[in-house]
């Protein structure tokens, strides 16, 4: 009986490693014409058509694993990445939940469990969740980082700057300095918040948000030329951004420019950003763009746990 090589599955993962997913997509897809039963296979199919956001074909990739060893946690897991992307929050909380069920120590199963809570604004769920994830690993900052995230949405700024600083004690990244400028922005700290996002655009000067973020500081603690720079650079680094257009146009309208502020108050997509932002100002009192960390790559695992 023919048998599945083990340079074949090496094969494949140096494909996938190296970036060529459509090459891997192809070469599991014909190994399994041959091999239907070998969950490696589906498990490396469902990573590689997840790296090309094929996302309702990996989902069913590894559904096909799972068929085979239902048993298999990080596969649970694999497949409640998915089926977030897919718009599926509810089904993803499942897969969380049974990978959690079979593995009480698969530290990203809370992590994503956290963050799928969160964004259905269950929060006391979501706080259980990351609390898991720190109790297992300790060094995980993105969980402090959205505890940080929760308090901020909840209006509790002081709780959210003592988390914010303590991701980023234990790992100095743009997104902690980016969350914990706004945390300073909601407390009416400008200084300390520009201060934040300036370390931020250091570390990643590409990001629209931080540079609108900085503008907006900017622009209320009366750098009303600095301000502009940044506002219109945020929008020139990425035009379709909501944040970065409706800072820019209602900085704009304040300064009495009121034909171009209309035409990034359209690329702002306004009612849709108002919406967020009033569900955003029931909590805090003011817009709190915050940053979840979504810890989504599957994983390929060799071991049929």
């Amino acid at each position: 009986m023919k048998a599945l090589k083990q340079s074949e599955v090496n094969e494949l993962i140096q494909f996938h490693q190296s970036g060529q997913f459509q090459l891997t997509e192809k070469k599991a897809k014909s190994l399994l014409e041959d091999f239907p039963q070998e969950l490696i296979l589906h498990n490396i199919l469902g990573v590689a058509l997840e790296a090309q956001q094929k996302f309702q074909e990996a989902a069913d990739s590894y559904r096909n694993a799972l068929k085979i060893q239902p048993q298999f946690a990080e596969m649970q897991f694999n497949l409640g990445s998915v089926l977030y992307q897919l718009g599926d929050v509810a089904g993803a909380i499942e897969q969380y939940q049974k990978a959690i069920q079979i593995k009480s120590d698969l530290v990203v199963a809370y992590f994503n469990l956290g963050i799928a809570y969160q964004s259905e604004s269950q929060f006391d769920k979501a706080l259980s969740a990351y609390r898991k994830a720190i109790e297992l690993e300790p060094g995980f900052y993105e969980a402090h980082g959205n505890i940080g995230a929760i308090h901020l949405l909840q209006g509790e700024f002081d709780e959210a700057v003592k988390c914010f600083q303590q991701s980023l004690n234990i790992q100095d990244h743009a997104r902690g300095h980016f969350n914990l400028g706004n945390a300073y922005r909601n407390q009416g700290h400008l200084e300390e918040a520009i201060q934040s996002y300036r370390m931020a655009i250091q570390m990643s000067p590409d990001d629209a948000e931080v540079c609108s973020g900085l503008g907006d500081a900017l622009w209320h603690q009366g750098n009303i030329a600095e301000a502009n720079q940044w506002l219109r650079h945020a929008v020139a680094i990425k035009v379709d951004n909501p944040i970065a257009n409706y800072n820019l146009a209602i900085f704009l309208h304040d300064n009495k420019k009121f034909q171009e502020a209309y035409e990034f108050y359209g690329a702002s997509q306004f009612k849709r950003l108002m919406n967020f932002i009033e569900r955003l100002n029931s909590k805090t009192g003011r817009s709190a763009l915050y940053t979840a960390y979504i810890k989504q790559n599957s994983l390929i695992f060799l071991k049929k746990n």
